[in-house]
């Protein structure tokens, strides 16, 4: 335990890892993590696998490596489910949200901060006391009452164009 010398207080510290007791509870931590990691980590490898198996396989066995494994034919069900569901696209969307969202982000989140931060203009106390309880709510809670605040959009705002935000990524964008 060398490495550890000069490491600073925590849960673990250097003075107790010297100790038996110390590196028991070292190592159980350690150990609890990497059931943790591979509880986490084993769905993800068997849906993987799944995807190398035949139909019937898929099915009829538990086994976690297919019977089986032949990779033109896997090769072939993969890109034909590929085509199917239109994942190209999907990712595309799901890329194009994603960069959107922490443009936006970044580019909101960082001036209001600064704003809020630097300047301190009246008000900061309770719009700093907003957003806290706004983290402190899940976001699922938020998505019917947007979906129906971007559906009626058009007829609260009165502009004289029609402005329809469904189907379009600008609610996606967390603003």
């Amino acid at each position: 335990m060398k490495k550890f010398s000069a490491k600073p207080a925590g849960v673990i510290n250097s003075a107790d890892l010297k100790t038996a007791k110390g590196q028991f509870v070292y190592w159980t931590i350690f150990l609890i993590l990497c059931l943790i990691c591979a509880v986490c980590i084993l769905p993800a490898i068997w849906t993987l696998m799944t995807g190398f198996k035949t139909s019937q396989e898929m099915y009829q066995s538990t086994k976690f490596f297919p019977e089986h494994f032949n990779l033109s034919d896997s090769w072939g069900s993969i890109k034909s489910a590929w085509k199917a569901m239109d994942a190209t696209k999907a990712s595309l969307n799901t890329l194009l949200v994603c960069i959107g969202s922490t443009l936006f982000t970044l580019l909101i989140d960082g001036l209001g901060g600064y704003v809020l931060s630097r300047l301190k203009p009246k008000g900061t106390t309770l719009v700093f006391t907003l957003i806290v309880w706004t983290m402190m709510m899940p976001g699922q809670i938020r998505t019917v009452p947007l979906y129906m605040s971007y559906m009626s959009f058009p007829f609260v705002a009165k502009f004289p164009w029609e402005l329809n935000l469904l189907n379009t990524y600008w609610p996606m964008i967390p603003m």
